[in-house]
């Protein structure tokens, strides 16, 4: 298999600009590896998984997209199939969410009503 050179990006001209925000989600991950990496290393069976989302702005509009959402604090209230991934995949004692992406979202003065979407990954 030889390498190949990727294609030319090419961009339409635009006078729009998107201003991206990453937050701070508050959900702490300490993650099975065996649910994310093949083969597991010796000594890295678990890892620490920050978790982030991304408020996109259109600066002329001023609609905002929410790009994933964190975790609910009451994770404990997902889904079964949900609430399974985390028992089988989570160390439930490593998980840990302080607040909900609205809350964030609240006291960074974002009205969350505005929000056009949120897209979840």
């Amino acid at each position: 298999m030889k390498p190949q050179a990727p294609p030319a990006l090419s961009f339409p001209e635009s006078l729009s600009i998107a201003k991206v925000q990453a937050l701070d989600t508050t959900l702490k991950l300490y993650a099975k590896s065996l649910n994310f990496l093949k083969p597991v290393n010796p000594g890295h069976e678990s890892f620490n998984c920050p978790t982030m989302a991304f408020l996109i702005t259109n600066q002329s509009s001023g609609k905002h997209v929410l790009f994933d959402a964190g975790a609910r604090k009451d994770y404990w209230n997902y889904s079964p199939l949900t609430a399974g991934r985390f028992e089988n995949g989570v160390n439930v004692k490593g998980f840990k969410v302080d607040k909900g992406v609205n809350e964030v979202l609240i006291e960074a003065n974002i009205d969350i009503g505005a929000l056009e979407s949120v897209i979840w990954r």
